[in-house]
């Protein structure tokens, strides 16, 4: 399925807005777009950003110190802290960037740039200042930032905002606050259908993606609990998988297959002679994807409820591996004490299988009775 387009538009001012975070504000954005490195440590390789059109974001921070001096609100006061004095807009490429070179793609995108920028002009005009490409994250994307006018009466002129301006003209009309909010609503999602239908449909992105289902809150809140409940038994079965891999390196010593037991060992011999149950930390197999398949797989047989083994003498796994030298008593308490952990890997895996029935049938809407973990 064809990647959706993104496009987003927001207001920033000198603090951020209550519930918003602490860098949203306007020098936080413009330091965010411009890629300074006080601003970068959600990024893991930070990249400079390109410029494509205006000023580097960074460098309009005196301008938007004198809007904040300049701007008055509709009583004639200085406007507050948290009002909007820049606008950012953010467009990215729903396609994500290839891990080898892909010359396709670099047409496409070079394509879809130009075309983006030229949108914009048309949405913004002269206020629109800085426009910046990001290559360092996984989508490439645009930064745009414009400026409002000062009007003649100390307000800020948000005309090319197409929400704002909706909402005014509603306000103008004598309508109320729901009317307004609805006039912006609508706004904008013109807004977000002109880009399509101008840039986006070009090439082959879509308007949206599919409607998340809409579920009831109680409903809602009942799946997030079963989905944590999934989580942390998964991750509780992923721990247990280290006694499955302890249980089949015993096996593997007792039949002879040292070569096996040697590939999941670290590089260095150790002899367990002095060691508790806490030493066969050397014997876990250090391939963390490896870990939940081999457990599930070994939980789909029967557990064992005692060790069928013959006792062999020491000596003899000594000559075949001196990685492996332990005496009859630990092995026989590492035998029981990982079998009670195989038991317990195996309640865990049940639990799971009863969540994510559970979670199975809420999907499908069918009524049960659920309280969180």
């Amino acid at each position: 399925m064809p990647a959706a387009q993104f496009i987003h538009i927001s207001g920033y001012g000198r603090k951020p807005r209550p519930g918003a975070k602490h860098h949203e504000t306007a020098f936080g954005i413009l330091n965010e777009a411009g890629r300074v490195p006080s601003a970068t440590h959600h990024i893991d390789a930070p990249q400079p950003a390109q410029l494509i059109y205006g000023v580097p974001p960074e460098t309009l921070r005196g301008q938007v110190l004198h809007l904040a001096e300049r701007a008055r609100d509709s009583s004639g006061r200085r406007l507050r802290s948290d009002a909007a004095l820049i606008m950012a807009v953010v467009a990215s490429c729903p396609e994500l960037i290839p891990t080898q070179p892909d010359e396709e793609y670099e047409v496409r995108l070079w394509h879809w740039i130009p075309a983006t920028l030229c949108w914009l002009q048309n949405c913004f005009g002269a206020q629109l200042r800085s426009v910046v490409l990001h290559e360092d994250e996984a989508h490439h994307h645009l930064h745009a930032v414009w400026l409002p006018i000062v009007r003649e009466d100390g307000q800020l002129d948000w005309n090319r905002h197409p929400g704002r301006r909706a909402a005014a003209e509603a306000a103008s009309d004598g309508e109320g606050k729901a009317a307004q909010n609805a006039a912006y609503v609508r706004a904008m999602k013109l807004w977000q259908d002109d880009y399509f239908l101008e840039v986006s449909q070009k090439f082959g992105h879509e308007r949206k993606t599919v409607a998340r289902e809409r579920r009831a809150r109680d409903t809602h809140l009942q799946i997030r609990a079963l989905e944590a409940q999934v989580e942390r038994l998964t991750k509780a079965l992923a721990e247990a998988g280290s006694a499955v891999q302890m249980m089949q390196a015993l096996a593997l010593a007792e039949e002879g297959g040292t070569p096996a037991l040697k590939a999941q060992a670290e590089p260095e011999p150790r002899s367990f002679d002095q060691g508790s149950k806490e030493s066969t930390g050397n014997l876990v197999a250090k391939r963390p994807g490896d870990v939940l398949q081999q457990t599930f797989r070994v939980l789909s047989c029967e557990t064992p409820t005692s060790w069928e083994l013959e006792p062999f003498p020491v000596g003899s796994v000594k000559r075949r591996s001196p990685t492996f030298a332990v005496s009859e008593a630990e092995l026989t308490a590492w035998k029981s004490s990982l079998t009670k952990d195989l038991r317990g890997a195996s309640e865990i895996a049940a639990s799971i299988g009863r969540a994510l029935g559970v979670l199975n049938t809420l999907e499908k809407g069918a009524p049960i009775e659920c309280r969180a973990p």
